[in-house]
This record gives structure tokens, sequence and C-alpha cells, in this order.
């Protein structure tokens, strides 16, 4: 029996006129006005099987993203610069919070993530603020939580604090230890003022409040 393979071509639109199977998508020139889905250059077929599902570049992206969360799941594993969702934990060790990161490095089962500065998602940006704040500071602001705490999804992640509580969460706003205040992703600093959307969940833990308290800070 011949063993079933998973293999992925790409389609010839001079041989082969086909649709993606998720948004309809299209390698050829239609006659009618009203033709579903977006005429592109390239269609591929991921064969499965005998099953053969056509894909255009923007729903493979998809695909690929998906099979990457999965993989995160399964393996814990994450790339630099990669966007991380941790189950973060009070003095006792309780599960107690979800906040979003960066992901920097994993060493002996720890991860290394810092938190996003302003409006900054890019790696190298983060990184070259770091080294600033480490040259005029020798400090920055880094944090470290094991790699089991760690998701790729916000969603994922409060799935497992649920799961650890034992129920899902009834309280959606907490305040932390400086009196700032987050609720669904945003937050408000001990002054009352909103921050927008918060990926620290902690006042004291954000650079950005930090900045603000230092002396001169807002000058």
């Amino acid at each position: 029996m011949k063993e079933e393979q998973m293999t992925l071509t790409e389609l010839d639109a001079q041989k082969d006129t086909a649709s993606c199977n998720i948004c309809y998508a299209r390698n050829y020139e239609s006659a009618r006005d009203d033709a579903i889905g977006e005429k592109v250059n390239r269609l591929y077929k991921l064969s499965i099987g005998h099953t053969g599902i056509m894909l255009c570049d923007n729903c493979l992206d998809q695909l690929s993203d998906m099979l990457n969360t999965a993989r995160c799941l399964r393996d814990h594993t994450f790339q630099a610069g990669a966007e991380v969702w941790v189950v973060e934990r009070d003095e006792e060790g309780n599960a107690c919070n979800v906040s979003g990161y960066m992901f920097l490095a994993e060493v002996g089962g720890r991860v290394i993530v810092t938190p996003y500065i302003d409006d900054m998602d890019d790696l190298d940006g983060i990184m070259e603020y770091h080294v600033e704040e480490t040259a005029e500071n020798y400090d920055t602001y880094l944090s470290v939580f094991p790699v089991e705490d760690c998701w790729p999804t916000q969603e994922v992640a409060h799935a497992a604090l649920n799961e650890e509580r034992g129920g899902p969460e009834t309280d959606k706003g907490f305040h932390d230890d400086a009196g700032g205040y987050h609720e669904g992703g945003c937050g408000w600093d001990p002054n009352g003022h909103f921050c927008g959307e918060c990926s620290c969940g902690d006042c004291v833990q954000c650079p950005i409040w930090a900045r603000d308290t230092m002396p001169g800070g807002n000058d």
C-alpha cells in the first residue's frame, strides 16, 4: 500500500485554472462582472493524502501562521520578536493575570521578554532602546518567566489562566500594586489617565510610567 504524503505545488495557470478553496481567489480572468474572488497570479495545491486543497498566497500565509501557532503550543518555542502572552503569578506562585510581551530569548526553560516600548513593534527598535537605557542607567526593562507560562496567543493564555483558576474569569478589570487599572487589554495609570492598549498589565513594570515618574521625566 502506497504511503500517503503531503505535498505543496504551484499550479501552472496556463494548464490548471482553479480557485482558492478558502476565499475563491482565481488564477484566470472571468467573463462575468459578478465573478466571486479576485484575480491572482498564483495558486497552490496542498495535497494531503487523497485530498487536494487550492490556496492563494494570502490563505497560504494564514495557514502558515496557524501551523506556527500550533508548533508554539506543542513545543513552547518562539522566534525573537514574536508576540508572547504570559500567565503572570503573584508572590505565592498563584496565576493572577495575562500580559503581552515581545519574546527575546529562551535560556534553560526560562523566557526573556520585553514590554512593548511606545508604539514600537520591531525587534531592532526595541533592542536599540534597551541599549540606550543600559548605557544611560546601567539598567533596562526586561522580564523572565518560566516557558510553561508563555503562550503564542492571548486567547490560549487566558484559557490556561482559567483552567488553573478552576473556571472562567469573572472580574475583567483589576488594580495593580501601583494603583493603575487594567481592563480588556487597556490601561489607566495611577493618576487615572487613559494609556490606551497596555501590554504590561502592571504599572510597576511599565517603562512609560517609570519614565514619567522620574524627576524631569515629563520635561
